[in-house]
């Protein structure tokens, strides 16, 4: 892309923007050199990287790339054979170093389902040794530590040893009483690299020594005794192979940076990458901004679109739509409307989505990707080539039509400027002609009214014009499609302050037709702003009824919810009392056996009591149903006892008006394979079930075998209270491996249905 088109639609001043974001020097490159890319596929792995980041953002805060440095210049020098670093280039690898130990770790937080940036993070090498080798042999200051070497550990402490030494022997020469005022003052001081007394200048032949300075006003002489001047040679001799060690140390990291140089460089690419990327996520949340959708049938449509540099505070978003079957658009309208930023937002925001970066655009809007972008903005003439506007806009033009194909873009601000307006416009015609032929998308401004004319004699061009608010004479900035635009002249220079005696005169000068049809322009203008105010007002209500019957099936469906709970609850509960009143009826028919027929009457007591407690339930459930329910009728069973030829049965109906559906039962039951104990408690539970669902039989399938189980199972049946009878099943249902029950009760139970319906009591 020229960086003619990337300078006029201002994309280097963004990146200048973008690279705010940075963290590192290096980042702050990677942003700086940033250009667009033309491969789709490329593009969209770009924005998943993006989007993987902005999450990761969002939970687990930014990339620790504190201490990140460019190490490229440093990297070249150490390949140089005999090249020692210094300290604090070493402090920069160390530091870098780290960063990248750092990040490895952060990616350990969020495991491999952000697998884009996990894939960055294992480009990283492995260097760790080299960094716990530079971290055990520099300080944070960039001194070479004691550790560095055995050897420059011995030094160091012969060095601290004989500085003692010296220390204490110059000391002592203060404590002597015939030297006591010989002194400056009693202070230790080193000149060229040798320790030194301060001597009075009047005293200076008193003490036996070498001269090595002398104040500035000639008051102090710096003497080195000669009682220390042995020591003071050893101890340059000590400094000397200190240096040479330290030296030795340096080198030696030198050769190890140089062996491990181009895993360092990968390990600074790697991050200032992650810098970048992490950058261009920030930028993302900070402004709003959302990663679009690609295609490359050079439909571009920006939804809700802001130019990154209009402040929030006072940014119209713009709707820009260059569709399918659209070549061209023609954007008309008034002065300082609004158009020329609407062409730099759609050509800036179209350039920022070819480097994968978030537009600041509804997360709706598509972007086409283009082989090249062209932009003609503003006045670009060349003073120093001596040409015109029109000169100079020419030879854009020219160039343009040397390369601009279907897959490309261009952009032109005011055209056919500088020149007569009808030549202009049909000079702008011709070309437009050319580039719809080509396939070429292409988007224009312009005041000229034989283009706005053009725009609606093609079906593939579009007039767009820049709204402009007639009472208030001002710009609303908001794209209409579909018409062209009043340039306004005379209401804006009324409005910039020119002497309304000079706008009337103009108007006398502009011909009757054309008065006409600008005031017709003006009506069709007030009339689509109410048309849309009325739409908005239809969409915003429409919106709220829609929110409003979106509750209102929320609501139902709570209520359908807790309906079937206090349903099943009642199922549940009223199973539960079927139990345990069968238990009951098994301890009196028990009592009743073992007493004989002088209990009669205080048999039947308690069994009148049992039924009057389980009457007593139904109605207590009855009351907890929702009282918006209406009600269905289902009869209550009596309890049956029976001892030997003696047969007691208490009957007693309740009308009970109750919203429960019929359960659903099976038909019957397989208990082969089973044991006599696993099997009565199913046998109790689908008799329980079928006496609910309304079930006039019942077959328990147990099979010949043995015959244990079925004689186990028959014997409980003779004492069943919801039994009636049992027979044998017939050879069709499987003889007598089989046993048929009737259910009690059953008779005068309704058929089953598909829905609900009323059952009278029996």
């Amino acid at each position: 892309m020229k960086e003619h088109t990337l300078r006029v639609l201002e994309f280097f001043q963004f990146l200048d923007l973008l690279q705010e974001y940075t963290l590192s020097e290096v980042g702050r490159s990677n942003c700086l050199s940033l250009r667009p890319r033309h491969d789709i596929e490329k593009i969209n792995i770009l924005y998943g990287e993006v989007a993987e980041v902005m999450e990761i953002l969002r939970v687990f805060g930014d990339l620790p790339l504190a201490g990140l440095y460019d190490l490229r210049t440093l990297l070249q020098a150490s390949r140089a054979e005999g090249f020692i670093l210094s300290p604090e280039n070493f402090l920069k690898i160390k530091s870098t170093l780290g960063v990248a130990e750092k990040v490895k770790l952060f990616g350990q937080t969020f495991g491999p389902k952000y697998h884009h940036l996990q894939r960055w993070i294992t480009q990283i090498p492995p260097l760790s040794g080299l960094y716990h080798t530079l971290c055990s042999t520099l300080g944070e200051r960039g001194e070479i530590l004691d550790s560095a070497s055995a050897n420059l550990q011995y030094l160091r402490l012969e060095i601290i040893n004989l500085r003692t030494k010296i220390r204490k022997k110059l000391e002592s020469l203060w404590a002597q009483e015939n030297l006591k005022n010989i002194f400056q003052e009693q202070i230790l001081t080193i000149r060229n690299g040798r320790y030194v007394l301060a001597i009075k200048a009047e005293w200076k032949n008193s003490l036996p020594g070498i001269i090595h300075d002398q104040s500035q006003s000639g008051a102090t002489f710096f003497i080195e005794p000669f009682a220390t001047v042995e020591e003071n040679n050893e101890l340059n001799l000590l400094l000397n192979e200190e240096k040479e060690e330290e030296r030795r140390i340096l080198k030696q990291l030198t050769d190890l940076v140089r062996e491990n140089s181009n895993e360092i460089s990968q390990t600074g690419q790697v991050l200032g990458y992650l810098d970048l990327l992490f950058a261009k996520a920030k930028y993302a949340l900070a402004t709003k901004s959302n990663i679009p959708l690609l295609n490359k049938e050079g439909e571009i449509c920006l939804a809700e679109a802001r130019h990154p540099f209009i402040p929030s505070s006072s940014v119209v978003p713009i709707n820009l739509e260059l569709k399918k079957g659209t070549s061209t658009l023609i954007i008309s309208g008034a002065n300082a409307g609004g158009k020329t930023v609407a062409l730099k937002t759609l050509g800036l925001l179209t350039i920022l989505a070819h480097c994968g970066i978030p537009i600041p655009a509804a997360s709706e809007s598509r972007v086409s990707i283009f082989n090249h972008i062209f932009a003609e903005i503003g006045d670009e003439q060349s003073l120093q080539e001596n040409l015109s506007t029109f000169s100079a806009w020419v030879q854009t033009i020219c160039q343009i039509l040397q390369e601009a194909d279907e897959n490309s873009l261009v952009l032109l601000d005011e055209v056919g400027r500088g020149t007569d307006p009808n030549e202009g416009a049909a000079l702008t015609m011709a070309l437009l002609d050319e580039l719809r032929e080509r396939g070429t998308k292409t988007v224009v401004t312009t005041h000229l009214r034989l283009l706005k004319a053009y725009g609606s004699a093609h079906p593939d061009v579009v007039n767009v014009s820049v709204e402009f608010d007639i009472e208030t004479h001002r710009p609303t900035y908001k794209l209409i499609y579909g018409r062209p635009g009043e340039s306004y002249a005379l209401p804006m220079a009324q409005k910039c302050g020119l002497p309304s005696g000079l706008i009337e005169k103009a108007q006398k000068y502009i011909g009757e037709g054309e008065r006409r049809i600008n005031e017709l322009i003006q009506k069709l203008e007030e009339r689509e702003r109410q048309t849309e105010a009325k739409y908005q007002e239809y969409e915003r209500l429409r919106e709220e009824q829609k929110k409003l019957n979106q509750e209102t099936k929320i609501i139902l469906q709570q209520l359908k919810d807790g309906k079937k709970i206090i349903l099943e609850q009642f199922r549940q509960d009223t199973l539960h009392l079927i139990e345990t009143a069968r238990e009951e009826l098994r301890k009196i028919i028990n009592d009743f056996k073992t007493k004989g027929r002088t209990d009669v009457h205080s048999l039947e007591k308690v069994i009148k009591t049992k039924e009057e407690e389980i009457k007593a339930m139904l109605l207590a459930a009855e009351e907890d149903l929702p009282k918006a329910i209406s009600g269905k009728e289902i009869f209550q069973h009596s309890l049956d006892a029976a001892n030997g030829k003696k047969e007691l049965s208490l009957r007693e109906r309740k009308k009970v008006s109750i919203d429960f559906p019929i359960p659903n039962a099976p038909r019957e039951i397989n208990l082969i394979g089973l044991t006599v104990e696993d099997a009565l408690p199913l046998v109790d539970k689908a008799i329980d079930e079928a006496f609910l669902a309304g079930l006039k039989e019942l077959a328990i399938i147990h099979g010949a075998g043995t015959g244990r189980l079925r004689r186990a199972i028959r014997q409980h049946l003779q004492n069943h209270a919801f039994v009636k009878s049992f027979l044998p099943g017939s050879p069709g249902q499987g003889g007598d491996g089989v046993t048929v029950i009737e259910i009690a009760g059953a008779s005068a139970l309704p058929k089953r249905k598909t829905g609900r319906e009323k059952i009278k009591p029996n």
